[in-house]
């Protein structure tokens, strides 16, 4: 949406999504973000997504550029030999995909 403040509107409150002055503590809503949490264990890694998404439908996920996949919260991640790259971003019911969380990793 595209707001124009002049003197037509003077005294009108608008919503203003400010960054927090110490993001570090200050509470702040990473709308339409996917956080990817893993877990490690012997050879591969438990991932559990969490988002606050509006209207959310799904997770997807892409490993290695093959792809964009329909995923569950959780799932298991095996890593192979060599480098490795792990995608995953929220789609709404509207189908708008959020912004991708990445995790690379060298597995040697």
């Amino acid at each position: 949406m595209f707001i124009v403040k002049d003197r037509l509107c003077e005294g009108t409150k608008w919503h203003e999504r400010l960054l927090p002055s110490h993001p570090e503590s200050d509470p702040y809503f990473p709308i339409n973000q996917t956080d990817p949490r893993l877990t490690p264990s012997a050879d591969s890694f438990a991932v559990d997504l969490k988002t606050f998404t509006p209207n959310f439908a799904t997770f997807e996920t892409k490993f290695d550029d093959r792809g964009w996949q329909p995923s569950l919260r959780k799932l298991p991640w095996k890593p192979h030999s060599g480098s490795n790259r792990f995608e995953v971003r929220s789609v709404n019911k509207f189908g708008v995909a959020g912004p991708s969380a990445i995790v690379e990793i060298d597995a040697r």
